[in-house]
């Protein structure tokens, strides 16, 4: 009855740790994506304030992010990804 109950409280353990570890791996995943996000967001400002500054109209890529490998397809399996 004693050897059930410790591998009982040693899965309970190992159940709660594996969560935590999913938890982690969950919140640096968005924060990855995040990052991406906010540097497509300043790619984009940035050009906007040359294309007020330059005389010549230039010809920069429109999607930032689709050179980051973000497309539609796969912006919402990235947003929740898990490794």
């Amino acid at each position: 009855m004693e050897i059930r109950r410790q591998d009982e409280s040693l899965a309970r353990q190992f159940i709660t740790i594996r969560n935590d570890i999913q938890q982690l791996k969950l919140q640096h995943s968005k924060q990855v994506y995040d990052d991406m996000v906010d540097d497509a967001q300043w790619v984009i400002a940035e050009n906007e304030e040359y294309d007020s500054v330059c005389d010549e109209p230039r010809t920069l890529d429109k999607s930032p992010l689709l050179t980051l490998g973000i497309t539609k397809m796969n912006l919402t399996e990235r947003r929740f990804s898990v490794f």
